[in-house]
């Protein structure tokens, strides 16, 4: 019984004390060492530029941080020093100054190379510049002015250990003992021959910065931090001593946008409330990661989204981010004032504010969220009654704690002495598993105690009859994993692959809800681990495997979510509404921030401040002020959601780096790195055709969570979306012209930034050139050209022989028919010449009978008439062939012409016996034509007829268009053998008979002169194909415009 109370006594005493120590954990921040990259672990200068990145001087040489990758820029020392950096600055044009140990340099932006400027001193100590560029210096104790335009710099020998240039204008001095000074800045020749003004501060120690405010100078010494008021001259010491008595030693100040100095010291960092006068303090924790990694802290700067840099001397860089810092942590250190357990199981609150955790593997801690302190409520090392640090169950009620220790049962246990008061065991089912166990505990609205179990379903609690009551509703032997409540007082509990169950204690209606899909016959039940009614009185469900599931208000439809909708995991646990209608959803992989209406969500992981991406069951809470706390398998998170709401700065984006990979594997060794960081357009040769380009957004919170889309025009106009590697990687692109355009965004979607783009050329080799295609154009044409030429010379040269060979042929061919002609003519003057032979012989006989003779006479007459005829058609065939052939065109009555030529012909007709038919129009035909040529025409068509025709003869006139002129035509048909198609063109030749025709008598002029004089006419003769007749046709124009003359 002593015993008993003794435990009590030092469990009360404990708790109590606990209670003082507040060591509040409000500040957590992101480390980097050297093996993140950095060159050294001292940090002594932190710089951010106008572009946004952060520049970090070690001791070590200097780094360039693009919340990714830490740049080397240190170079091989010529002297001792050079690579060890004590102050920064960026001037007005761009440029970056580096103080070091031993001299100045500056960085040139295009090279990327640090370069020394040329001035006689080692130690830099600080560096600032005025609104002209004039830099000025605090350098081996002195100050010294530089003119980056010229190169110019002046000494002048004030003393000082630190300098600053206000809004103003003015410099501001401070020494190595303390007097702080201020020098008008003068005119372009440097014109500093007084100080203007000396103030007495009564600070007798080395001055490491000096602010000029607004009617005041904060001054940091090695001795503290002081304030000296400009009107008054006070000097007021702030902070000069750390709480074990120690000299607080200032290295580095910086006054924040809202208000508060910071300092860095060698115990850390200290935050001064200036209108206050209050301040505390951060330092290094052992076994917490979130704190600084070392307390000698060197330099200090806040960046423009908000954030601190703090440089340490042993611990590299540590960032504190204001976008993560929302998120509180508590986890397990090596203090007084720490929760006790990693997996936080339980979340509930009391009546006082207090918050209740149950840890799976350290029993209960209560939290006072005022003084941030924890105790614990466990049955190791503070004695209580709690039979097992395993818990599955908690609710705070009044004075009670209802907890349920693994395999235990339900304890009930005093909250403000730890006595166990009840202790239900024994919670089995005859058809459940052996021994059942609480799983769940809740509190209804009508301050019903409801006991969720494995295997033996629901309980209530009865305060009164202190007893546990089988909720029959609830199958006895039924998992219970989760309890909620509607606005209907309907309680639904979470079952292990049953759906839910349901029941309301005032209708007494129940039932059991199942969700297995219909249409999928092999999907399953899911274990549900939450259950929740939001404000628009729509119930939630978590399951574990099956996502989210939403039950409409008719609790009849449900919706699901999940992976394919984007959801990071199927695994969920609990939910907590905010005001603004969100849903927040803790799940396997990070907590889920669920629009209710527009059913956009946001998943923020450890990237973005949570102490790790898995969170644990039935850990949920928001306490009457809105903040929500989630427990994990690392401890507990706490936020406010409205923390989380805030706008940030789109950070800008830059292509940091275009990497070219060689072609030949010979010069692997040698590939470049082009700087496109300053401009906007880079041309490749063509043998730089594969590269890499790689690319940051400077978000410094959560770099690793920003989502990057990048694509290339002109190989591509898709996106290409990437997640961690920061890099585009493009293989053997064909000479052209690209444009490369990269943007990225927030992964909860604070910020999404416009596209940056790099226009990229790549030049073809010569071969491949403009120039190299207009030497190809050029000698293409040239030898199309020539084929052309030589070709159609080719051709010509065929030409001329096919025309010599033919002209030889047709040579040949006249030569032959000349003979022959001349054969004929011979035979055709020799038969004449017989028949005027014999007349004139017999009349030369038988002259004295003058009827025989005037007979014989008349015979010869007749021949010689024909031997006229014959040598006039030859000169005629000459005269056309010669072109001496002239036309005279007069209006002849072309009926008449016709009817005269065959009265001409017909006693030949009547001698052989012809029949001929004549068809003529009814008005008399005139046309203008040279008479005595169309007379020969029609003379030879009729000579023809009458030669070959075996019986019958036609002969027609008719009118007659032709290409929209009026024409006439002369048709003349026999019915002789009828000529093979072979020789219907050649008929028309000088001197061509045909072989079987040649027994007739003839020239083979006849028609040759017939069709010239119809083409002298601008007519034509043609033999028309016709299968019974052989019929020659004359086509003249009725008018004729000229008189033809060929001469």
């Amino acid at each position: 019984m002593v015993d008993n109370m003794f435990k009590r006594f030092y469990f009360i005493t404990v708790l109590l004390l606990s209670t003082l120590v507040s060591q509040a954990q409000s500040y957590y921040f992101q480390n980097y060492q050297v093996d993140d990259g950095l060159l050294h672990n001292t940090v002594t200068a932190i710089m951010q530029d106008h572009k946004d990145f952060i520049w970090i001087g070690t001791k070590g040489g200097l780094n360039r941080f693009d919340g990714y990758y830490f740049k080397d820029f240190s170079f091989a020392e010529r002297r001792s020093g050079e690579n060890s950096i004590t102050t920064l600055k960026e001037d007005q044009s761009g440029k970056l100054w580096i103080g070091t140990l031993n001299g100045l340099f500056f960085l040139d932006l295009p090279s990327e190379q640090i370069k020394r400027a040329q001035l006689p001193f080692g130690h830099v100590g600080s560096i600032t510049h005025d609104d002209k560029n004039n830099l000025w210096l605090a350098a081996n104790g002195r100050i010294y002015t530089y003119r980056p335009s010229s190169g110019k710099y002046f000494n002048t020998n004030i003393g000082a250990t630190v300098t600053e240039v206000d809004k103003n204008g003015m410099l501001w001095i401070g020494t190595a003992r303390g007097v702080v000074k201020t020098l008008q800045i003068g005119d372009k020749n440097f014109n500093l021959s007084a100080v203007k003004t000396e103030f007495k501060t009564n600070v007798a120690w080395p001055i490491t910065r000096i602010l000029p405010m607004n009617g005041y100078v904060l001054i940091a010494t090695t001795h503290g931090l002081y304030k000296y008021d400009l009107k008054n001259g006070v000097t007021k010491a702030l902070l000069t001593k750390n709480v074990d008595g120690t000299i607080v030693f200032v290295r580095d100040m910086k006054v924040l946008s809202n208000g508060d100095c910071w300092l860095a010291t060698e115990r850390g960092i200290y935050i001064y409330d200036l209108s206050k006068d209050t301040y505390k303090s951060i330092e290094k924790k052992n076994g917490d990661y979130y704190s600084l990694s070392d307390n000698a802290v060197y330099c200090l700067i806040q960046d423009k989204r908000g954030g601190i840099w703090a440089g340490t001397f042993f611990g590299g860089i540590n960032h504190l981010s204001t976008e993560n810092n929302a998120f509180e942590k508590y986890f397990p250190i090596n203090a007084v004032n720490s929760i006790s357990g990693n997996a936080v199981r339980e979340i509930c609150g009391d009546q006082d504010q207090n918050i209740w955790i149950g840890t799976e593997d350290a029993g209960i801690n209560r939290f006072d969220p005022v003084t941030k302190s924890f105790s614990q409520f466990s049955n190791g090392k503070i004695p209580s009654d709690l039979s097992y640090p395993n818990i599955h169950g908690l609710l705070v009620n009044d004075n009670r704690v209802f907890a349920g220790p693994f395999l235990q049962g339900l304890e009930i246990l005093d909250k403000r002495t730890g006595k166990l008061l009840k202790r239900f065991q024994d919670l089995r089912h005859p058809s459940g598993p052996a021994k059942a166990f609480v799983m769940s505990i809740a509190k209804t609205k009508t301050d019903e105690i409801l006991i969720g179990t494995t295997g033996a379903g629901l309980y209530s609690y009865s305060p009164q009859q202190k007893k546990l009551i089988s909720i029959p509703q609830i199958p006895q032997n039924s998992y219970v994993f989760a309890i909620g409540e509607d606005h209907l007082g309907t309680i639904y509990t979470g079952s292990l692959a049953n759906g839910t169950f349901f029941y309301n204690p005032k209708t007494g209606t129940y039932g059991n809800i199942r969700f297995k899909d219909s249409r999928n016959l092999q999907s399953t039940e899911n274990l549900i681990q939450g259950i929740y009614e939001d404000s628009q009185q729509h119930i939630w469900f978590c399951t574990e495997g099956g996502g989210l599931i939403k039950m409409a208000k008719d609790r009849k439809t449900f919706k699901r979510y999940g992976t394919k909708n984007g959801f990071p995991t199927n695994n969920l646990f609990r939910i907590l509404e905010d005001d603004h209608q969100n849903l927040w959803i803790s799940s396997l992989k990070g907590l889920i921030c669920f629009n209710i209406k527009t059913e956009k969500f946001k998943v923020y992981s450890k990237s973005n401040g949570l102490l790790t991406d898995q969170f644990n069951y039935n850990s949920a809470y928001k306490d009457p002020n809105g903040k929500m706390y989630f427990g994990s398998v690392k401890g507990l998170i706490a936020f406010h959601p409205d923390s989380l709401r805030k706008q940030t700065p789109i950070p800008p984006i830059y292509i940091t780096s275009l990497h070219i990979s060689s072609n030949s594997a010979q010069e692997n060794a040698n590939e470049i790195k082009k700087n496109v960081l300053s401009v906007d357009s880079i041309e490749l040769e063509y043998d730089q055709s594969t590269f890499d380009i790689e690319f940051a957004a400077l978000d410094y919170a959560a770099p690793d969570l920003i989502r990057y889309q990048y694509r290339l025009l002109g190989l591509t106009d898709r996106w290409t979306q990437i997640n961690s590697n920061r890099k585009a990687y493009f293989t053997n692109l064909v000479p052209g012209e690209y444009r490369f355009a990269i943007k990225a965004r927030s992964n909860i979607g604070l910020w999404q930034t416009p596209e940056r783009v790099l226009f990229i050329k790549i030049s073809p080799p010569f071969w491949k050139s403009t120039a190299a295609y207009v030497i190809y154009s050029v000698l293409l044409v040239s030898s199309i050209f020539l084929v052309i030429y030589f070709y159609h010379r080719s051709i010509e040269v065929k030409n001329q022989r096919k025309h010599q060979l033919f002209a030889l042929k047709k040579e040949k061919e006249i030569y032959h028919s000349k003979i022959e002609f001349f054969t004929n003519i011979a035979h055709e003057i020799q038969t004449p010449l017989t028949l005027v032979k014999g007349p004139i012989d017999w009349a030369l006989n038988k002259i004295d009978d003058v009827s025989i003779v005037e007979r014989n006479l008349q015979l010869v007459k007749k021949n010689i008439h024909r031997l006229i005829m014959l040598t006039t058609q030859m000169l005629d065939f000459r005269k056309t062939e010669e072109y001496h052939f002239a036309l005279n065109f007069e209006r002849v009555p072309l009926n008449k012409l016709i009817v005269d030529q065959i009265d001409i012909f017909s006693l030949e007709l009547a001698a052989r016996k012809l029949q001929l038919d004549l068809v003529l129009p009814k008005r008399n035909l005139n046309a203008y034509v040279d008479q005595e040529a169309c007379t020969k025409i029609i003379s030879n068509l009729l000579s023809n007829a009458i030669k070959y025709s075996e019986k019958n003869i036609k002969m027609s006139l008719r009118l007659c268009s032709q290409a929209g002129k009026q024409r006439f035509a002369i048709r003349v048909e026999n019915d002789g053998h009828l000529i093979e198609p072979e020789y219907r063109q050649k008929i028309f030749e000088p001197f061509y008979r045909i072989d079987h025709q040649k027994n007739i008598p003839g020239s083979g002029i006849g028609l040759a002169l017939a069709k010239h004089l119809a083409e002298l006419h601008d007519g034509k003769l043609l033999l028309i194909q016709h299968d019974e007749m052989n019929i020659f046709e004359l086509i003249l124009p009725v008018n004729q415009k000229v008189k033809l003359d060929i001469s």
